[in-house]
């Protein structure tokens, strides 16, 4: 199974503490076809 980076953000919603310092996030796209979700982060591209 492919590990994936947007695991890491959504642990950071539960466990979040703002006394520590991350990195920024890498450019990346995903599709996950057991869910049929297609998710992308590219740093021009953002919006929420």
């Amino acid at each position: 199974m492919q590990q994936v980076g947007w695991a890491p953000a959504f642990r950071n919603l539960l466990w979040y503490d703002e006394t520590i310092k991350g990195i920024p996030w890498q450019n990346a796209t995903y599709h996950l076809s057991d869910s049929q979700w297609f998710i992308s982060r590219n740093e021009h591209d953002v919006f929420a």
